[in-house]
């Protein structure tokens, strides 16, 4: 008579309306025989865990909100279909100068109808220079702005500078006997490639826009400024100097080269990521097509004109093409596969630009093009050779990079 006796089914409908609610109570509990304030209070129970469960839910749905403005925060400063742009402006110039030291492919890779190919993907580099810095670097302070720029060029343009000058005595033989010690410090600023118009250094890797580019991010605090306060007072002073430079005969650099010029195509890529509409607009797309296809194709008045030819037709090339390839990364980066792959491929522009002068010379330092079929061979050798130094250097990068931060945090 003391033991607990199971309530009839009828009694259990009082609490569950559903019998197989009330089944499933019964089966489910782990003692099957208790009274009615028992089951009261187990009833109370399954309430306060369906109320865990929403709360649980609740903060479920606030982690994944917190990740995702995480990860919008982190992508802040990336333009979408960026790395496209990026890869095709490192291939062009690989392109560009194979085709100068190339006889049978400089009808085909050396000039458009109204400009040498150089200029424009030089201005596409510039450009989108300026418009990924300032997306991400708006409001970040001088010195840890510098700290970044630092870490970005030069550990690679180092390495690639050891590979480079391994090549060169190795395979060539090549000393640099007669070279002025004293020049040595432009190759550790970075800028010896730069000045070497002026005077044999020890450069060895890099073109004269590596240096032009860390003069650009030397003066970003004050184009940052002038966006900020004089956005086009400050491009319209910019590119009303540039289109004089060819005109002014005691710059002994080319106007191409001359670090105005070069600080104006930045500056106007600064200027065009205030405006994303630019990069996703239809509108912009299609006539972005109709000028890259106008400037390449169709030979345009007044080529003669040095402003024209060698500043203002390969700007609005370069500018144009940045649209362009933007809109194009955007619509392939849908595809998860071309993504990524676009992404690595990003990453190796950099060295890409370090090592493929050096690159063209090893390879015609050895081997000759006098047909068009050997000049493709050539051509398909160089760049996969481009490549794979492009690949070494990033890959030491990487594994040094890791070993710092390990090492950092072994400290720690």
């Amino acid at each position: 008579n003391c033991a607990p006796r199971r309530p009839a089914l009828s009694q259990w409908r009082e609490v569950y309306p559903c019998v197989c609610c009330a089944e499933e109570a019964v089966f489910s509990c782990p003692n099957s025989f208790f009274d009615l304030n028992s089951l009261q209070n187990y009833t109370n129970y399954l309430n306060y865990t369906k109320k865990i469960a929403h709360v649980q839910k609740l903060l479920y749905l606030c982690a994944l909100l917190l990740v995702f403005i995480t990860v919008m925060e982190l992508q802040k400063g990336h333009i979408a279909g960026a790395d496209l742009a990026r890869i095709v402006g490192a291939l062009g110039i690989v392109l560009f100068h194979f085709s100068c030291y190339c006889e049978p492919l400089k009808p085909f890779l050396y000039s458009t109808a109204n400009m040498p190919y150089g200029p424009i993907w030089v201005a596409l580099f510039f450009a989108l220079s300026g418009a990924c810095i300032v997306r991400s670097n708006t409001d970040t302070p001088i010195g840890l702005f510098y700290r970044k720029r630092w870490m970005s060029v030069f550990p690679i343009f180092f390495i690639a500078y050891l590979l480079a000058f391994a090549l060169k005595l190795v395979v060539w033989g090549y000393w640099w006997g007669s070279i002025s010690p004293w020049t040595f410090p432009l190759t550790l600023i970075g800028m010896d490639s730069y000045f070497y118009y002026l005077r044999p250094n020890f450069c060895c890797v890099g073109e004269w826009f590596i240096g032009a580019l860390l003069i650009c991010y030397l003066l970003y605090p004050l184009l940052r400024k002038a966006l900020h306060h004089l956005p086009y007072t400050t491009a319209v002073i910019l590119v009303a100097g540039s289109c004089f430079i060819p005109f002014i005969s005691w710059f002994t650099i080319e106007p191409w080269h001359n670090v105005w010029v070069c600080v104006t195509i930045f500056y106007l890529g600064m200027l065009l990521a205030q405006f994303p509409a630019v990069f996703t607009s239809k509108i912009s797309f299609a006539l972005s097509a109709i000028l890259t296809l106008i400037l390449f194709v169709v030979p345009l008045p007044f080529k003669q004109v040095g402003a024209l030819s060698q500043i203002i037709y390969p700007i609005l090339t370069g500018l144009a093409c940045l649209v362009l390839l933007v809109h194009t990364g955007v619509y392939l980066e849908r595809q998860e596969r071309l993504k990524q792959g676009m992404t690595y491929l990003g990453k190796l522009s950099y060295p890409i630009f370090l090592v493929q002068q050096t690159t063209i010379q090893a390879v015609f330092s050895k081997w000759s093009a006098l047909s068009l079929s050997e000049a493709c061979t050539l051509l398909g050798m160089d760049i996969l050779l481009t490549f794979l130094f492009a690949y070494i250097i990033i890959t030491r990068h990487t594994e040094l990079t890791h070993r710092h931060e390990k090492s950092i945090r072994h400290n720690a």
